[in-house]
C-alpha cells in the first residue's frame, strides 16, 4: 500500500506535468480514482471497527467476531466489560481473555473455541446444555446455590445420575466404583454406602488395627460383621430372610435394666432382663403385675428374665395380677435367683425358675 501511495503521489506530479530523471511519469485519472477509493474503503473499514468497539462499550452489539485479534498483546484480549448488552452472534476463536465480566447480558448464539478465560464473573447464566471437555474445568467453586430444575440432571462418565428423583449410583464392586462417603470434621473418611450388582453395603473404614464393620443386604439376606474378612474369622450376625433364620458367630448378650416395684406393679422398658427391686428398698415386696412404661409397649412372644436386685430384699412373685406360675408365690430372695417368663399378649407365663441362691 505504501508503494502504491508513493506511485499515486508521483502520478499526481505527472498529471501536473512534472518529470523524474527526464522521464514523464504518467498516471491516468482512472488509476488515481481507483487508489483513492481503496484509501476511502480502508478508512471506512476502520470506522466500522471503531463503531463496533464503541457499541460494545455502550452495551449493544449486533455481531462481534474475534479471530487471533490483538487488542492487548498478541492474540489476546486484555479486558472486556459487557453490561446491559444484547449480543446476537459472537464467535471467539484462538483467543485468550484475561478478565471478563458479563452482567445482565443476553447472548443468543455464542461459539467459544480454543479460548482461555482466566477470570470470569457471570451474574446469571441460563443454558440448555453446557459441555466441558477434559481439562477445561479444573476446579469449580459455587458460593451460593446450585439448583437442578425439572428435567435437569448431573450425569458422570459411568452413568451415575443425580436428578430430582434422587441419586442413582453405578458401582463396580463392594466399596468400589461409586459410593457415598462420609467424612468427619477432620476430613477423614469414616464410612460409606456402596453397591455391586447384587448387594448394598453400609460400612465403616478400618481404623488402625481395627477392621471396619459393615452391613451387607441382598434380596433375601442381611449380614453384619467385618467385611474385610468375609464374615468368617470375626464375630458376625447373619439374618436369612428367605429361611426366617438367624445365624451368629460370637455370643448373645442380654443387657439388664433395673426397675422398682410400685404398689405391686413393675413397669419395664422393652428389655429381656429386668433386675427387680422392692418399693422404697423394703425388706420384702409383692410383685403382682408386669406392665410397660408409658413410652414402651409389650409384644406377644417377648421373653423376660427376672432377677432380684439385692439378696437382703425379697421380691415375692404372685398370681394376683397378670403373672401365671407353675406354683405361687415364688420368692426371689437372692440376687442369684431368676424367673423366666414369656408374654402371650395378656399374661406373663412361666417358662422356668432357678433358686440359685442359698
Amino acid at each position: 500500500m505504501a508503494i502504491r501511495l508513493l506511485a499515486l503521489i508521483i502520478g499526481v506530479f505527472g498529471i501536473f506535468g512534472f518529470t523524474q530523471g527526464g522521464t514523464d511519469v504518467d498516471v491516468s485519472r482512472r488509476e488515481f480514482d481507483a487508489l483513492k477509493e481503496e484509501v476511502i474503503a480502508e478508512r471506512s473499514a476502520r470506522a466500522v471497527m471503531q463503531q463496533q468497539l464503541d457499541e460494545l462499550r455502550a452495551g449493544g452489539v449486533g455481531q462481534l467476531g474475534f479471530r487471533k485479534t490483538a487488542l492487548a498483546g498478541a492474540n489476546s484480549i486484555g479486558s472486556i466489560h459487557i453490561q446491559d448488552a444484547s449480543i446476537t452472534n459472537a464467535k471467539i476463536e484462538d483467543a485468550t481473555i484475561g478478565t471478563a465480566k458479563i452482567a445482565d447480558a443476553s447472548i443468543t448464539n455464542a461459539k467459544i473455541a480454543d479460548a482461555t478465560i482466566e477470570s470470569a464473573k457471570i451474574a446469571s447464566l441460563e443454558a440448555d446444555k453446557i459441555t466441558a471437555g477434559e481439562g477445561i474445568i479444573a476446579d469449580l467453586t459455587i458460593e451460593s446455590t446450585l439448583t437442578l430444575a425439572a428435567g435437569g440432571s448431573i450425569v458422570d462418565a459411568d452413568g451415575s445420575v443425580w436428578n430430582q428423583s434422587g441419586i442413582t449410583l453405578v458401582s463396580t464392586g463392594i466399596a468400589g466404583g461409586d459410593a457415598v462417603v462420609f467424612e468427619n470434621s477432620n476430613g477423614t473418611a469414616v464410612g460409606y454406602v456402596s453397591a455391586d450388582p447384587s448387594q448394598l453395603v453400609v460400612g465403616a473404614y478400618d481404623v488402625g488395627a481395627d477392621p471396619g464393620g459393615a452391613m451387607v443386604a441382598t434380596a433375601g439376606n442381611i449380614a453384619m460383621g467385618y467385611l474385610s474378612t468375609g464374615f468368617s474369622s470375626f464375630p458376625y450376625l447373619d439374618i436369612d430372610i428367605s429361611e426366617a433364620s438367624i445365624a451368629a458367630r460370637g455370643y448373645f448378650v442380654i443387657p439388664p435394666l433395673t426397675a422398682t416395684i410400685a404398689s405391686g406393679v413393675l413397669a419395664i422398658d422393652p428389655a429381656s432382663m429386668i433386675v427387680a427391686d422392692t418399693e422404697a428398698a423394703a425388706a420384702s415386696d409383692d410383685l403382682d403385675t408386669i406392665s410397660a412404661i408409658p413410652t414402651a409397649t409389650l409384644t406377644a412372644g417377648q421373653i423376660l428374665v427376672l432377677r432380684a436386685a439385692n439378696s437382703a430384699r425379697t421380691v415375692s412373685v404372685t398370681e394376683a395380677g397378670n403373672i401365671k406360675l407353675s406354683s405361687a408365690p415364688f420368692a426371689l430372695d437372692n440376687a442369684e435367683d431368676t424367673l423366666t417368663l414369656i408374654y402371650d399378649g395378656t399374661n406373663w407365663l412361666e417358662i422356668s425358675r432357678s433358686n440359685n441362691g442359698a
